[in-house]
């Protein structure tokens, strides 16, 4: 039985068996995934260049993108947050350079 994501997520949450594992990468704070990561996994599928955008300075993660979700079967998309945990609030980009790639941050 094929399932969509969104009731593959509820039925991994109401502990029932979905048809294969819910993919999640960046769409709660405990899978975010690091600017460098992402930047390296968007290289290795030939996907258009774009800096990463920093979700959170502390941990230096970053948005996953559309294209990129889609890339690595995502079933969980992460709603953009008003700030980081140091207070910066997420607008008025600019970029930046981190561990030598550019990032984009708030």
């Amino acid at each position: 039985m094929f399932m969509t994501s969104k009731e593959r997520v509820q039925a991994a949450f109401a502990h029932k068996q979905p048809d294969k594992v819910p993919v999640d990468f960046g769409g709660m704070s405990c899978s975010m995934i690091n600017a460098v990561v992402l930047h390296d996994l968007r290289n290795y599928y030939g996907l258009e260049y774009r800096p990463p955008k920093i979700n959170d300075m502390s941990t230096m993660t970053a948005y996953v993108e559309p294209d990129l979700e889609e890339c690595l079967g995502c079933d969980v998309q992460q709603l953009y947050n008003y700030g980081d945990t140091y207070g910066h609030i997420n607008t008025d980009w600019k970029e930046w350079t981190y561990h030598g790639i550019t990032v984009l941050i708030p």
